[in-house]
């Protein structure tokens, strides 16, 4: 047995001493890793921690409060963490391969770069989190709060997107007449989600171009415009993954309610 200290981010002074089973010459992302490991069991300090680069693939840290701790660059794949608080945690360029973030609290939480691929982010809450340039591949999205995240250039592949399609069909609904002026809109290259005031060609926006009048339901966090606000003016479905799916989706609800595109 050895004692290893964990430190504090920001002072860089002793948080917690962990008594770890493992050699003195071993790397600091193992010793840090049981470091962590003991802290979860003995209920230790780790909010503000400095635990990056630590290796807690398999480790479950369920329901534990790592609330500002640097996880960046930690290898996190298949960990346990259900119910976990790492609001304003830092875990970019994370590895959370498989990892399970069912109902976690990631509110402000950097993940940008961080590989999310085959993650359980379900009911998890990423309100103003920042997923950019993150993989999520294969992702399970279903009910996580989105609210004013930042996914540009998040790889969203085969994830479960279903709140982002089922929002963007509800706006649909409220300006059915105008859903061919949008589809070819998203064609042409002429979505701009990156503004939302006055003359946008956001999701609503282009809707109301044609309708000369507002839509009461926007929101420039509800999915629907989360999705939108990854689309640049110029962007094509050729050449852009969300202005691809987008248009799919709009020409699915479009046929569904008896148009042709």
């Amino acid at each position: 047995m050895i004692k290893y200290d964990v430190l504090n981010r920001y002072s860089g002074e002793v948080q917690f001493t962990a008594e770890i089973d493992c050699d003195e010459n071993e790397s600091r992302s193992i010793k840090l890793g049981l470091a962590v490991r003991w802290g979860i069991k003995s209920n230790a300090n780790l909010s503000d921690a400095n635990l990056s680069d630590a290796d807690l693939h398999n480790a479950d840290l369920s329901y534990a409060n790592l609330c500002n701790a640097d996880l960046s660059n930690a290898d996190l794949c298949n960990a346990k963490l259900r119910n976990t608080n790492l609001s304003y945690a830092n875990l970019s360029n994370a590895n959370l391969y498989y990892a399970n973030l069912c109902y976690a609290n990631l509110r402000n939480t950097n993940l940008s770069d961080a590989k999310l691929r085959n993650a359980n982010l379900r009911n998890a809450n990423l309100f103003y989190a920042n997923l950019s340039n993150a993989d999520l591949c294969n992702a399970n999205l279903r009910n996580t709060n989105l609210s004013n995240a930042n996914l540009s250039n998040a790889d969203l592949r085969n994830a479960d997107l279903r709140i982002f399609k089922h929002d963007i069909w509800a706006v649909c609904m409220y300006a059915i007449a105008e859903v061919p002026a949008l589809i070819g809109a998203i064609k042409e290259g002429r979505i701009d989600g990156s503004q939302y005031e006055g003359e946008c060609c956001c999701l609503c926006g282009t809707l109301e171009k044609g309708l000369k009048s507002a839509i009461d339901i926007r929101d420039a966090s509800s999915p629907a415009e989360q999705w939108f606000s990854m689309i640049r003016k110029g962007d094509k479905p050729d050449d852009n993954y969300a202005s691809e799916t987008a248009l799919k989706w709009v020409e699915e609800f479009y046929a569904m309610v008896g148009g042709k595109s």
